[in-house]
């Protein structure tokens, strides 16, 4: 009966020492989530039979955590001395510095990424919803006249409805002379002081 006790137990650490060197943080996962990891697998680890060598899982906690915490670990390693380190005191050191700088978490996992085709597809819309009257067109470095008046200066209600808009849009009504509007004109203010 205790031959068979040795196989569980010695396949159970096998299991558990794979356990122990697959150790990867998760996305998502905090320092102490992974610290408490840790140590759960190690004291499993010590439980049946094959303990794990302190200094040994304080510097596999540092190779793990040098992916994300690089700066702090490195700090750690050439500053301490890791013989004398323990899980716990690993682990409140990152979370100190975590602290201080916040990461967001990563949600680009999963997600999919748009064709150019799409994107203009997006931006065409997102036009549309900002200019309800317009006809799609960007009217970037133009100037538009005030609501209610067109360029020759006369309001809507005194333009000619069925007179042929066939002129130029930048040549001004009063004088002719392309460049400027009617409001703007020299000629006519000249005139108009004389």
């Amino acid at each position: 009966m205790r031959i068979g006790d040795d196989h569980v137990r010695k396949s159970s650490a096998q299991r558990v020492r794979r356990q122990y060197e697959e150790l990867a943080l998760r996305d998502g996962e905090g320092v102490e989530d992974f610290a408490l990891r840790l140590t759960n697998i190690v004291s499993q680890l010590a439980t049946l039979g094959d303990p794990e060598d302190p200094i040994k899982v304080v510097e596999k906690y540092l190779r793990i955590a040098r992916k994300r915490y690089k700066q702090i670990v490195v700090s750690m390693e050439t500053l301490l001395d890791i013989s004398t380190l323990s899980i716990e005191e690993v682990t409140g050191r990152i979370m100190a510095s975590e602290d201080d700088v916040e990461q967001p978490p990563k949600q680009d996992a999963g997600k999919l990424y748009l064709t150019q085709e799409q994107w203009l597809e997006r931006y065409k819309q997102k036009e549309q919803e900002s200019n309800p009257s317009g006809g799609g067109s960007s009217s970037r470095g133009k100037r538009r006249p005030p609501k209610g008046k067109s360029r020759g200066g006369e309001t809507s209600e005194t333009r000619d409805k069925s007179a042929p808009s066939a002129h130029n849009p930048d040549k001004c009504r009063y004088c002719g002379k392309i460049g400027h509007w009617a409001k703007e004109c020299r000629s006519k203010k000249r005139d108009e002081q004389a």
